[in-house]
């Protein structure tokens, strides 16, 4: 899966973004409903994005199991000059010997 495309969604009415994360991937990290998911701004061999983790550090999103989405705070999404439909890629990473997942857009 790594380097493969999700899609972000920014909702202009609720002022909400999410990307959907791929039920195994969540699964194979031990993410489950609910659970704290840490955001951190990273660069990554000159791609600006962000780490995604479940431990402590960072900015809190929470995990919705039901339909697998994490919600992105739209500060950080704009920082990143996402936009509605763009295609954000995944990758596996360990960083603060935690496993978590590197998003960004090409």
């Amino acid at each position: 899966m790594n380097g493969e495309p999700l899609i972000y969604r920014h909702y202009k009415k609720s002022q909400t973004s999410r990307i959907t994360i791929p039920k195994s991937i969540a699964r194979s990290l031990n993410w489950k409903d609910k659970d704290a998911i840490h955001v951190e701004y990273m660069v990554k061999q000159n791609k600006n994005g962000i780490f995604i983790f479940k431990n402590s550090g960072g900015d809190i999103v929470k995990y919705n199991s039901r339909i697998s989405t994490i919600t992105i705070p739209i500060s950080i999404a704009r920082a990143l000059h996402w936009k509605d439909q763009d295609h954000i890629f995944l990758e596996f990473k360990t960083a603060h010997k935690v496993k978590g997942l590197f998003l960004y857009k090409k």
